[in-house]
Parts: C-alpha cells; structure tokens; sequence
C-alpha cells in the first residue's frame, strides 16, 4: 500500500517486495518484472493483502440477516447478480457461485441479498439456482464471465417463456482484474470508504457468508479459487455499467428467457 491506499501487486511479480511503484496512492507492479521468485515461495503478509482487515469488518452488520425476499425497503433499489460458473472438466470438484446485490443509486451503498455456494452441481443445477434468486429478488441484470461455458448458460434460459431476465457477459483477464478504476481494486476502495453492507445477523447468515468473508481476509494470497470474490465482483461490475455507463467496457447483452 502507499499513503493509505489499496496495494494490489499482479502475478508477475510473484508478491515481491522489490519492484512496487505508486501512481496516485495505489501500489502497482510493472508489466515487467526481473523477480523469478515463485508466489508459493512467499507467504503473504497484512500488507500485501488488497482488503484490510478493518474494511471488512465494518462491513459486516451484526443487527442484519439475509432475506428470503426483497424488502420493502429496497425495492426501489437496484439488484444486480454476479454469477461464477463451476465449469471445465473438474466441474465435481468446482464451487458454483451465484450472488445478489441490491445497491442505492444516489449514495452507492450496497448490500449484499444472497450468496449460493454449490459444489458438484451440473450446469442444469447451476441455472436452477439463478431461477430461483430471480424469482426472489428480481435482478436488473445479472453478470457472468464471458467464455464458451456462458453460451451454454444463457441457452438454458431460452426454452421457457415465462419470464425475462438480462444476462450480460464480462470479458476478464488478467489486467482487468488488476485494474484500478474497473478491477478488484476499486472494489477494495469501495470497501475502504464503507459502501459495503454484509449481514452478519444470526448463525445462518454467518455460515452463509463465511467463505466470501474468508477470500476477502484471504485475497490475493495463491490457493484458493476465489469464487464467492468473483462473484461479488461480476455483480458489482454490473451495477457499475449501469450507474456509469460512459466508463463502460465492451459488453454482450441478452435478454434470457426464463
């Protein structure tokens, strides 16, 4: 980190401590990087972890719980879904993650409505899944990282006419996600400046949580997958095309039949 900043150092530096720069408070890494260290040599240290400990933990709302439905409250909130697909040939072993969002236009707080963690589940189950969170929440759009298998996702929508939802792709790399105005970065920030609410309320709601919270604390120390982070930060990339539409990336959008 520098001056109280977010610090973000991308794979090809393997974490190390030697090659960091500053541009406007944010710690980067460049492109190029004489380190030949491996990650796994190196245990991750506070300062190398993008979320602070502190951020988090004001997220957390201990008198909030997670709703089996949208509150009246928030309806005129809007509600974006973030979707990790479990997919590939370790798709047993994968963890599927489907998130919902609800988010304040005028302030830009955000809440978190629900968070589905599955391992093991076809992609039949896996769309199962955002049925469901739609029909609860009703999303304003849901996001998935764009490759062959959101094809096959978004098809299963198209033979029941019953509803619509729009489901849009994202097209990540490994730049994008390092990126400090549309990456987890500036997700960080949005957690750093306190625009984040996640129940924490009662036992339930806490076992549900319990891995995002962990991949926050964790990231982006190597070894674990990450899902529930990605997925968060598909819906959040949602709901930011949808507040910030001049600052855009390219984007597929469908309206899906469900």
């Amino acid at each position: 980190r520098a001056g109280g900043g977010v610090g973000l150092r991308p794979p090809e530096c393997h974490f190390c401590q030697a090659c960091c720069r500053s541009v406007g408070g944010i710690s980067l890494t460049p492109a190029a990087s004489p380190c030949i260290i491996t990650s796994r040599q190196i245990a991750m240290s506070d300062a190398d972890l993008l979320f602070d400990g502190e951020w988090i933990d004001d997220a957390l709302d201990r008198e909030m719980t997670l709703p089996e439905v949208l509150p009246e409250n928030l309806k005129t909130w809007r509600r974006d879904g973030g979707v990790d697909l479990a997919t590939g040939k370790d798709v047993e072993h994968a963890a599927f993650v489907a998130c919902c969002i609800a988010t304040e236009k005028a302030t830009e707080q955000s809440r978190l409505l629900a968070l589905e963690r599955h391992k093991g589940w076809s992609m039949g189950q896996q769309v199962g899944i955002v049925k469901a969170l739609h029909h609860r929440f009703r999303f304003d759009a849901v996001t998935v990282e764009s490759n062959q298998y959101q094809a096959m996702f978004a098809n299963h929508f198209r033979f029941d006419e019953a509803e619509l939802v729009p489901v849009q792709s994202y097209f990540t790399s490994g730049e994008t996600k390092v990126d400090v105005a549309l990456g987890l970065p500036a997700l960080a920030i949005e957690f750093e400046h306190r625009r984040w609410k996640i129940p924490y309320g009662n036992a339930h709601t806490r076992r549900t949580v319990e891995p995002l919270i962990e991949e926050l604390r964790l990231y982006p120390t190597p070894g674990p997958d990450y899902d529930c982070l990605m997925s968060l930060f598909f819906a959040r990339e949602g709901r930011r095309r949808a507040f910030h539409a001049a600052a855009q990336a390219p984007v597929d959008i469908a309206v899906i039949n469900l």
